[in-house]
């Protein structure tokens, strides 16, 4: 619930940039010193294509298919998972589980372990071995049964039929009455959807039992991913990533993960091509390559159980500018500035949006600058009264955007000593909300 963004503009004529750390807090928050647990679903693409490597193209070559390369980001998922399990604090379920749900072209695999919320520390994991033709990839292993590797790819894409199946293990738990078991979805494809002997037609919803079209299937999907993120009882929070070769711009494919997605609430169909989306690149994503596959998964698997959240007016916003540069000499904190940005979110199903008219709360702060260590802290501004989301209480019942996030400035300048290329850090470890409860606990 807590969401970040660092920017720079510049330089000015005198080679000043301006260094902006944005940050703000999402819904209606309580402080709490606890990690609660989680029921995690992966539905994971295992069609023909994925036989294919990144690019799209055929491949005999197994370390490089993306089939292989999805294995081994699960494998990392899983044991992030299993690392972090020792932090939580079990409900009457226990603590995390994960659910594996594997889809091609007709349904959903079955077997031991698939399908079934799981106690992550029942799962075992093995590393990936070997090269090229005598790769062995990374297993999930439960009990004796392989949960990754024993399926063979086949067919075309019917993520509608996965979808529901996510929804159908979610909807068969009775959750406990204290509701701190959050719920997280994560559905990865590796292309536009289908099923049967057709996948063309983004065009027509027209379809027969055995055959769907892309625009059927894609309906299908974001209808049950809609029923999984509204339920009142099992709302969760859907990530929707795909691996094919990055897109310039918004299409049919880019709509259909954004609308999977939490990016968007109240979507059950494709819009007209005219109202196509891309993804944001924060519940929806593109990712065109191994690596970045394994990072983002294992960056969900690391923000996945409950939250560590700031409801208190005594939380500091820490910026640690990069070593490369440095605050100018002679800046003091009248340089440094603290805005309020206001919250405009169009609509309960639109994503959250702001005015971009900073109004200067500087004075109404506490700043703290160190111009050695490069840090500069702002303390004062309570991100539980100015969370922001749309509030459904607001206009007398009509509904409305709330709250604000605030952005602070910073000047700085490039060292002399700094060269230019990938080897400048333009952004430093260390920035960051430090949460502060009500009883003056920093919770990490």
């Amino acid at each position: 619930n807590v969401r970040f963004d660092k920017t720079v503009d510049g330089p000015d004529a005198n080679g000043v940039y301006t260094l902006s750390l944005e940050a703000y807090v999402t819904g209606s928050l309580v402080v709490t010193n606890e990690t609660a647990p989680a029921d995690i679903v992966l539905v994971l693409d295992y069609s023909s294509s994925m036989n294919n490597d990144v690019n799209g193209k055929s491949t005999s070559t197994s370390a490089n298919q993306r089939i292989n390369i999805l294995r081994g980001a699960v494998k990392d998922f899983v044991d992030i998972v299993k690392n972090s399990n020792a932090e939580v604090v079990a409900d009457a379920l226990g603590k995390h589980r994960l659910a594996f749900v594997l889809y091609g072209g007709g349904d959903v695999f079955d077997g031991t372990g698939l399908n079934t919320l799981l106690d992550v520390d029942y799962l075992t994991t093995t590393a990936a071995s070997g090269s090229g033709n005598r790769y062995t990839p990374a297993t999930v292993t439960y009990g004796t049964s392989s949960l990754l590797s024993s399926n063979t790819q086949r067919g075309n894409t019917n993520s509608g039929t996965a979808m529901q199946k996510a929804k159908t293990i979610l909807s068969g738990v009775s959750y406990p009455s204290d509701n701190r078991r959050s719920r997280v979805v994560v559905f990865f494809t590796d292309g536009a959807p289908g099923k049967g002997s057709s996948e063309s037609g983004w065009e027509t919803d027209t379809d027969t039992d055995d055959v769907k079209t892309r625009l059927q299937v894609a309906n299908d999907c974001i209808s049950a991913a809609n029923d999984i993120k509204t339920s009142t009882t099992y709302g969760a929070t859907v990530y929707a990533v795909g691996m094919f070769p990055e897109k310039s711009g918004a299409d049919a494919t880019t709509t259909y993960l954004a609308y999977t997605s939490s990016d968007y609430t109240g979507k059950t169909a494709m819009p007209n091509a005219s109202d196509y989306v891309n993804v944001s690149n924060d519940k929806s994503i593109i990712v065109s390559s191994a690596g970045t596959l394994t990072n983002v998964f294992s960056s969900i698997a690391e923000s996945t159980g409950g939250n560590y959240d700031a409801a208190s007016s005594s939380s500091v916003l820490v910026d640690i500018v990069a070593q490369s540069f440095s605050i100018p000499a002679g800046t003091d904190l009248g340089s440094v500035k603290v805005y309020k940005d206001t919250c405009t979110q169009a609509s309960r199903t639109a994503i959250i949006s702001f005015a971009n008219d900073l109004e200067d709360i500087t004075s109404q702060v506490t700043l703290v600058t160190d111009k050695d260590k490069g840090e500069v802290s702002v303390s004062g501004f309570d991100y539980g009264a100015n969370w922001c989301g749309w509030d459904d209480s607001a206009n007398n019942g009509a509904g409305g955007p709330h709250g604000n996030r605030l952005v602070l400035q910073i000047p700085i300048v490039v060292n002399e000593e700094a060269v230019g290329g990938p080897a400048v850090e333009t952004n430093a470890d260390g920035s960051q909300l430090i949460l502060i409860n009500a009883d003056g606990d920093t919770l990490k």
